[in-house]
Parts: structure tokens; C-alpha cells; sequence
């Protein structure tokens, strides 16, 4: 069935410029708990078993005070249903009437949101454990402030906003394929077409599937290289390509 893929890349785009926006209020929120840390450092004194679970989890909390788990609210719980909602619109443009999903499709989905709001606990938790190994080390001569600053704090604010700015597009991007298959899927669609753009950072692997069709076994039995299956990751971290159900 011919249908508008400029539309789906639209969307795509769409859902890119949503991410982005999330990215800069994480970049805002990082800025801010280097300033935290860098504040209260001093405050941190590690001397014993007892003492490093308490800084750790200060630590913790100045990670929630700087924003940073409130961007990621936003983008689980506004710009997740926003994917969902640009699916609905996908096919009802398509087949000119409403998909719905079944219960354990919208049960998996929700699923899929958690798996992603752990994901980045997991970066926030590598973020705390690194900076509180660093202040051990101030507290014990190793390290010198100067050195906890720039070489530590700093480079690691930096780390966590780079993996979390891979998660956010490849999560976003992610769900909204999720959600494009699982709708074909509960309306007895097996046939999937892979649409997206192709520009100067598309992957080999994506230029060599765009415009294919292949049941979702067919696509998932692919290796991208990356991350597996494609039915979720398409060609990989950060992909903007998409599964379309086509008749």
C-alpha cells in the first residue's frame, strides 16, 4: 500500500527536535549539579564504611535538586505518549480509520518506558559512584581539589550528558517504533516497510533496508551491528528510521 513516507520522516523530525529540547534542560541539569557537588564538597567527609553510603547517597540527592530526573519525567511521561500519539495518526492517515492496541501490547509498552527510566538510573548511579570515589580520594591526599573539579567532576557531568543524551533519542525513537509495529501487529499487519532518511550520517545498514518490506521475523532476524532487535533499535543508537505496517 503506497502511503506518505516523507509524512513518517516528518515525524521523526519531529520527535528529534522533542529530544533535543530534552537533552539541553539535562545539559542545564548537569551544569547545575557540577555547581552542587563542587559547593558542597567540602561537606563530604569519607572516612569510614558508614560515611561513604551517606555521602553517596547526599550525593543522590543533590543529583534529583539540579533537575536532572525531572527531564527525564518529561520525556517518559510527555514525549513517550506523544510517540504513541503520532502512531494513531500514522495509520488512521494511512488506513483511514483508528488502530488500537491490544492490552498486552499497551502492558509491553509500559514495559519498554520502565526498562528506559532505569537506563538512565543506571547512568545516574555510575555518575554518583565515580564523583564519590573522587571525593574518598580528596579526603584521603590522593587527589588535590583543583584535580576533583576538573579532572573528575567535570569530566564526568560531561560522560553521564553524553550517555544520556544517546538515551534519550535512541529511547524516544525507539518507543515510537515500538508502538508503529505493535499497532500493525494487533490489526493482523505482518508486512513492515523501512522508511527514514538517508543524509550524510545514515548508517550502512539503514541505506541498505530503506524501502525494503520484510515480515517482522525477516527484520528482526537482521544483525545491525549494534543493538538487536531492529523491530526496536532499527540500525542501531540514535537511529531515526522507522517500521511502517503496510498491507
Amino acid at each position: 500500500m503506497a502511503f506518505d513516507k516523507e509524512l513518517i520522516i516528518s515525524k521523526t523530525s519531529k520527535l528529534e527536535v522533542a529530544g533535543n529540547t530534552i537533552v539541553k534542560g539535562l545539559e542545564r541539569a548537569l551544569a547545575n549539579f557540577e555547581k552542587l557537588v563542587i559547593a558542597n564538597s567540602s561537606k563530604f567527609a569519607v572516612t569510614n564504611s558508614a560515611e561513604i553510603a551517606i555521602a553517596k547517597e547526599n550525593i543522590k540527592a543533590l543529583l534529583v535538586e539540579s533537575g536532572y530526573y525531572k527531564e527525564v519525567g518529561k520525556l517518559v511521561n510527555v514525549e513517550y505518549q506523544t510517540a504513541i500519539n503520532e502512531s494513531y495518526k500514522t495509520y488512521k492517515s494511512m488506513y483511514g480509520k483508528s488502530l488500537q492496541f491490544s492490552d498486552k501490547s499497551l502492558s509491553e509498552l509500559n514495559i519498554t518506558k520502565q526498562l528506559d527510566i532505569n537506563k538512565f538510573g543506571t547512568i545516574a548511579n555510575n555518575t554518583v559512584d565515580k564523583i564519590n570515589s573522587g571525593l574518598i580520594e580528596l579526603q584521603y591526599g590522593t587527589i588535590t581539589q583543583k584535580e576533583l573539579v576538573t579532572e573528575l567532576i567535570g569530566k564526568t557531568a560531561g560522560t553521564t550528558l553524553n550517555q544520556a543524551k544517546t538515551q534519550v533519542h535512541t529511547g524516544l525513537q525507539g518507543y515510537y517504533r515500538s508502538s508503529n509495529v505493535d499497532l500493525a501487529k494487533d490489526a493482523g499487519i505482518d508486512r513492515y516497510e523501512y522508511v527514514g532518511p538517508i543524509d550524510g550520517v545514515t548508517r550502512d545498514f539503514c541505506i541498505d533496508h530503506v524501502g525494503e518490506i520484510k515480515t517482522l521475523a525477516e527484520w528482526d532476524a537482521l544483525d545491525n551491528g549494534q543493538l538487536s532487535p531492529v523491530s526496536i533499535y532499527g540500525g542501531g543508537y540514535n537511529c531515526r528510521h522507522q517500521l511502517v505496517g503496510v498491507e
